[in-house]
């Protein structure tokens, strides 16, 4: 391979990586610690799968590890009669919630963004 061969790969190999670094910047900026993440901890997680993802705010009942596979998390949302389990991988943990924050029973993305404004 001539040098300039070598130049030009090393140049697409630098560009590719560029690309690539607001995605992983902005996933560092989201990452936490998830050893924080107990029983009592609060907690704001996406459960569901695709169209019918919703996310919910609520304390983190039970924590289990998996032999095949990352932790699994039993999280309660909601209070009394009205409280909604529901069972979440860790990795669906979106962050810490603090204590001031009120528990949420599940809204989808777009009711969430209609709300807000």
């Amino acid at each position: 391979m001539s040098a300039k061969a070598k130049l030009q790969a090393t140049i697409d190999a630098i560009a590719k990586l560029q690309a690539k670094l607001p995605e992983l910047e902005a996933a560092a900026a989201n990452e936490f610690d998830t050893s924080v993440v107990q029983p009592g901890v609060r907690v704001e997680v996406k459960f569901g799968r695709a169209e019918k993802v919703r996310t919910y705010i609520g304390t983190v009942i039970a924590r289990k590890s998996q032999p095949k596979g990352g932790d699994v998390l039993r999280v309660q949302a909601g209070e009394g009669f009205d409280a909604t389990i529901i069972t979440v991988a860790l990795a669906n943990v979106i962050r810490v919630v603090g204590a001031d924050e009120a528990d949420s029973t599940g809204i989808s993305a777009d009711e969430a963004l209609s709300t807000q404004g």
